[in-house]
């Protein structure tokens, strides 16, 4: 049975592929093939609770792509709204048949269309042909002039439609056009399109139906074309006037097609459109609707805003709040119930295809992986609705006409709208198998044939031109495909998904169609109506193809593709510029080698990649015989001309952007950044390849194919790598797989366990040995062995070591007393040696030798040195070892004595330490042979600086005579002061005792002890006499004042505040410390503090004997002078003689005495006596 004969309708049937709003022919096919999928229907249970409730939201935007079915979604609507009747059919009756079980949605389809209104519907762009876009009221103009023509007016001319609406409503229209015709002999309807050559007329209906005046009336079309004006709220106005007069709850609605297109990326438009939403909504209250389509969302449709547009742009999202995107996601349904559906005899032949076929159709219709997943055959009840298409077709077809028209590839005045639906396209598709036998399946190049007419000229002139010229006819279906998802990312054009889409049956052989279409392709790469990109092959445009044919004239250096080889196989693959041999746990640099050119520096290994443009590529035998003897890994890669070929594309492609990055024209700087992009792809691809290509290459060492066993690339380098490791360097299993670091040489050199000084019974690593016998075998044969030559013969090979291992066991030999080393004749140890082994600028000068070896008696003797000099016994046996320890003990000794000699100034004997001082670090600076050879010399120079300075000195310092020293040191600068009270010279004889240099020494420590004590008592003793006199002199003076009759006039508590100041004096006298200390408490007394008390006591006893005169006045009211008290010592007295040396001296002084006594009595004075 032929395929037509399959279907439930005729297939060759008119089928409208593109649904025009302003088309009214075929309403009610268009409405009874109206497939209300479920997406359509969840949008209209939404559109039909705002549409039926009492919401002021009356803006609707429906978006959707090309062959989504908006444009006919919008049309039903309209229809159905108003309950449109078509030759005795309801829409709504058809409709409701269509909900089938949706109760919800039937009762709100009922409930809407109950409500009265009348559906105004047009396509924008096409009702604005006469009015200028650009104009801010554009969008208002089209609206006035559907709803005119609604009114019945003439909606091409505003001015005469309001002509018309005013003689309307003045009951006059009908008159005039009757009165018109009479005078016109022409319709009312005819003359108003010509109405600039009816004007005479116009003004004698007008003059006779109105009554006006011939003056009024004339040139009445005239005066209202100047005069008006309209507004959007004039416009709202008008609307909600003739809402008015259609009875209650009448709705008027506004249904507009391609709205999106119209007002495109222009936001004045856009706005404007906002605004009659918004007036509408206020002044009809909600009886006013608009629902508009759009090709895109309104986002898309307004393209980048600034914040003002955004601003704008939210108001607009606010006035058409109800939106209903249609994705197209239920085409297939549509297309399945519209041209698909069986026959009762076509339905059970599917059913047995269904059952024979159903285990084959993962393997035929599976796309490959890198492209999207597309849904297979289900059931069988799928694959009967489907047939004889596949289910991805209808997805991929649908992507493939959105990014076409994304890329401008149709006619028309929009290019993001094609002229035919999917459905016409797939009646188109079955219209040309529909003689063939069930089993065959439409395949995807026959839907180029369904949108051929609606494509620009230059987009598909390559087809044309293979049409014209290729003599395979398959070839040029296989072009059509790749044309057809030229654009669509989501598809992987490879080998195996063109075979899917190619694939024209059940039967079919998949294997030979793949051959046929491999051949095809090839034919198209050839003649550059296609490119090649890895697996991937791409639809080339016009301009694409002259691009690409420059490309492949493009000239490309060996040298350049070798180049990149090695990029790729050394960067990508390899990864490093030096290789780890797990086994050494080492880095091994190498030249990096690509055929006969290398593109690194020398090294003794080497990597050589024989790559497919190598003349010897294929001939093995050949490059066995080059690599023999040769520290060199070759990596033959097998001969694959499809690696040489997208490898050269890749130059050419890489070369040719580099050179003409600098063009403006555009369509070829787009050309040139995809060509870009693609050759990125390539680049990965070629990784790919490549590795792939290095998991099938013969490794060959010196003529030898390895045996690998691993299938990665780098595991397989790194294999070979460590073989042609092990053969270059026998002599790197010597380290036995020790990872050195150089920072362990100071660990190595210091290390001071028994193996390392003198106690060592095991025998040198065979590396150490190693090393040891190249160092000896230098000095045999006169030559001087450096850390620089060292290091340098065993980097190489046999030996292959790094430089930590060299640095390390050179340590470690050194620590064993094995080797030493010197620069410029020093011999380095310590910090010195571990720095100069870790600089390499330094390896030039320092020179290895074997250690002398000493006799055991020199040995001996350190010991014994070591153990008597420094009281302790050595800890090495070792003869380096030993002498670096008696230089370490001897640099400890040198810190001692130097922070001993620092306290010179307190303990002045300490001097004598900086002789010894001198020798001793005379001998820290000594090498560690001098310590064994030539310290004995100084033995019993040593040895008597030790008895006599050294050891008494410590002994001092470190024990308690050094106590006993500093307690003598205070005493005497506590007591040195009261020298003066005492008779003899005991402080001079102490002092100079203190002071002795050999106090350390002897008994002189004992006698000093001894002296001390004895000065300590005489001290005391003098003291308690002073004290004692001290004391007395005070009571006395106190018994005088007590005695005072001024005194006894003072009350209790002044008297007894006079007594505490003389017990503070006496008590101050009893605990002074020393002499000194007791008479400098008397004295203050005696010469400040007693003539105080005595003023305070006449002072207050004056205040006391005379309370109601002030201090400072007298009984009259005067001044009263203040007392004043004089020591006899104060009185001046004119003598004419220093010394009194007669009797008649003698009188003459006492009376001059008596005569100023009694003068200071007669001014009031008071003297102390």
């Amino acid at each position: 049975m032929q395929i037509l004969n399959i279907f439930s309708k005729d297939i060759h049937r008119y089928i409208e592929g593109v649904i025009k709003a302003d088309d009214e022919s075929g309403l009610l096919t268009e409405a009874e093939e109206y497939v209300l999928t479920n997406e359509v229907s969840k949008h209209l249970e939404t559109f039909f609770e705002v549409y039926n409730g009492e919401r002021e939201a009356v803006g609707v935007w429906i978006s959707g792509f090309f062959g989504s079915g908006k444009s006919h979604l919008l049309k039903m609507l309209a229809l159905l709204l108003e309950n449109r009747t078509i030759n005795k059919n309801e829409i709504l009756n058809l409709f409701i048949e269509k909900c089938e079980e949706n109760g919800i949605l039937k009762g709100a389809m009922q409930k809407a269309a109950s409500i009265p209104s009348h559906s105004i519907l047009f396509n924008i762009d096409q009702k604005a042909d006469v009015v200028n876009r650009n104009q801010a009221d554009a969008v208002l103009s089209v609206f006035l002039k559907v709803f005119d023509e609604a009114c019945g007016y003439y909606g091409k001319q505003a001015y005469i439609a309001q002509f018309e609406r005013d003689l309307d409503q003045r009951g006059l229209l009908n008159s005039f056009r009757e009165v018109y015709a009479s005078i016109a002999k022409i319709p009312w309807e005819e003359g108003r399109e010509l109405a600039f050559l009816e004007y005479d007329n116009v003004d004698a209906a007008y003059r006779q139906v109105s009554g006006a005046s011939e003056s009024a009336a004339k040139g009445i079309l005239d005066k209202y074309k100047d005069t008006y004006q309209v507004s959007i709220e004039d416009f709202a106005e008008k609307v909600n006037d003739y809402i008015q007069t259609q009875g209650e709850n009448f709705r008027l609605n506004f249904f507009v097609d391609e709205v999106g297109q119209y007002v495109a990326d222009n936001i004045k438009l856009m706005t404007n459109l906002q605004t009659i939403s918004e007036s509408l909504a206020t002044r009809c209250k909600g009886r006013a609707w608009i629902i508009v389509t759009a090709q895109e969302d309104m986002d898309k449709v307004l393209g980048e805003m600034n914040n003002q547009q955004a601003n704008d742009f939210s108001k607009i999202m606010a006035r058409f709040s109800t939106r209903m995107k249609l994705t197209g996601k239920n085409v297939d349904e549509v297309i399945q119930k519209r041209l698909l559906k069986k026959n009762t005899a076509g339905e059970p032949i599917l059913e047995r295809l269904y059952a024979q076929e159903k285990n084959n159709f993962k393997t035929l219709f599976s796309l490959s992986a890198g492209s999207q997943t597309y849904r297979n055959f289900r059931t069988e009840e799928d694959f009967v609705n489907v047939y004889p298409f596949v289910p991805y077709q209808f997805p991929l077809f649908q992507t493939v006409i959105k990014n076409l028209s994304e890329h401008n590839a149709f006619e028309g005045r929009h290019s993001s709208v094609g002229e035919r639906s999917m459905l016409g396209v797939f009646q188109e598709v079955v219209k040309t198998i529909a003689k063939e036998e069930i089993g065959k399946i439409a395949t995807f190049d026959l839907m180029y044939e369904g949108i051929r007419s609606a494509l620009k000229t230059h987009i598909q002139q390559a087809i044309l031109t293979a049409e014209a010229h290729l003599e395979n006819d398959f070839a040029v279906r296989v072009l059509k495909v790749l044309f057809l998802v030229k654009y669509v990312k989501e598809f992987k054009s490879d080998l195996h998904n063109l075979t899917v889409l190619l694939l024209d049956g059940f039967r079919g052989d998949p294997l030979q169609l793949r051959g046929k279409i491999d051949e095809a392709l090839q034919e198209l790469v050839n003649q550059n109506y296609i490119q090649r990109n890895g697996d991937i092959f791409e639809f080339l445009t016009n301009e694409e193809r002259d691009i690409e044919a420059e490309i492949k004239a493009v000239n490309v250096e060996t040298t350049d593709l070798l180049d990149e080889f090695r990029d790729l196989f050394f960067t990508n693959i390899v990864g490093d510029r030096k290789l780890r041999v797990l086994n050494s746990k080492q880095d091994f640099p190498f030249t990096q080698r690509v055929d006969e050119i290398d593109f690194s520096r020398p090294s003794e290994l080497t990597i050589q990649l024989i790559s497919p443009f190598n003349p010897n590529a294929g001939n093995l035998t050949t490059i066995k015989a080059h690599s023999m003897d040769l520290d060199r890994l070759v990596v033959v890669l097998p001969t694959q001309a499809r690696l040489m070929e997208e490898l050269l594309m890749y130059k050419k492609t890489d070369k040719f952007v580099k050179q003409n990055n600098t063009t403006v024209e555009s369509t070829r700087q787009r050309i040139l950044s995809e060509k870009a992009m693609l050759n990125k792809e390539r680049a990965a691809q070629l990784k790919t390849m490549l590795s792939e290509a290095v998991k099938d290459a013969d490794l060959i060492i010196s003529g030898e194919v390895l045996d690998l066993t691993s299938s990665d690339p780098k595991t397989r380098i790194l294999n070979g790598f460590e073989a042609l490791v092990k053969r270059t360097y026998p002599n790197l299993q010597m380290l036995r797989g020790i990872e050195y670091q150089t920072e362990e040489v100071g660990r190595m050199l210091r290390e001071r366990s028994a193996t390392l000084f003198g106690n060592d019974t095991t025998t040198l690593s065979e590396a150490e040995n190693e090393m040891l016998s190249v160092v000896n075998r230098d000095k045999l044969s006169g030559i001087r062995t450096t850390m620089d030559s060292l290091s340098k013969k065993f980097e190489k090979k046999p030996y292959g070591w790094p430089l930590a291992a060299v640095q390390c066991i050179a340590a470690k030999i050194i620590a064993r007393g094995k080797l030493e080393i010197s620069e410029d004749g020093v011999l380095l140890e310590g910090t010195a040696l571990e720095q100069a082994l870790k600089n390499t600028g330094k390896f030039q000068n320092l020179i290895l030798v074997p250690q002398v070896e000493y006799p055991p008696s020199q040995v001996r003797w350190l010991k014994d040195f070591y153990k008597n000099f420094f009281n302790k016994p050595a800890g090495s046996t070792d003869p380096r070892a030993l002498a670096k320890e008696t230089k370490t003990a001897f640099k400890d000794l040198v810190d001692q004595v130097s922070a001993k000699l620092m306290a010179s100034g307190s303990y002045g004997f300490l001097d004598q330490l900086a002789g010894p001082l001198e020798t001793l670090r005379s001998l820290e600076k000594e090498s560690y042979d001098f310590y064994l050879t030539k310290l004995k010399q100084q033995e019993e120079v040593l040895f008597l600086m030790k008895e006599n300075t050294l050891q008494p000195i410590f002994d001092f310092m470190d024990g308690e005579r050094k106590n006993i020293y500093d307690g003598a040191v205070n005493f005497l600068r506590k007591f040195e002061k009261d020298a003066f009270y005492l008779s003899g010279n005991e402080f001079e004889t102490f002092q100079a005792a203190l002071s002795s240099p050999t106090i350390f020494k002897g008994n002189e420590l004992i006698n000093l002890a001894k002296q001390q004590d004895q000065l300590s008592e005489m001290i005391s003793t003098r003291c308690a006499a002073e004290q004692t006199e001290k004391i007395n002199l005070v009571r006395e003076k106190q018994n005088q004042v007590l005695g005072m009759q001024e005194f006894a006039q003072l009350d209790g508590s002044q008297q007894e505040k006079i007594k505490q100041v003389f017990e503070k004096v006496v008590s101050s006298i009893q605990t002074a410390a020393d002499i000194t200390s007791v008479t400098m408490q008397y004295n203050q007394f005696e010469t400040a503090l007693y003539q105080q008390i005595l003023e305070r006591v006449v002072q207050q006893a004056a205040e006391n004997t005379k309370p109601a005169v002030t201090d400072t006045e007298d009984e009259d009211g005067g001044s009263k002078p203040k007392p004043v008290i004089k020591q006899i010592s104060q009185i001046f007295l004119p003598v004419g003689k220093p010394l009194l040396q007669s009797a008649d001296d003698v009188e003459n002084y006492i009376s001059g005495l008596k005569t100023a006594l009694l003068e200071e009595i007669n001014q009031g004075t008071k003297i102390q006596i």
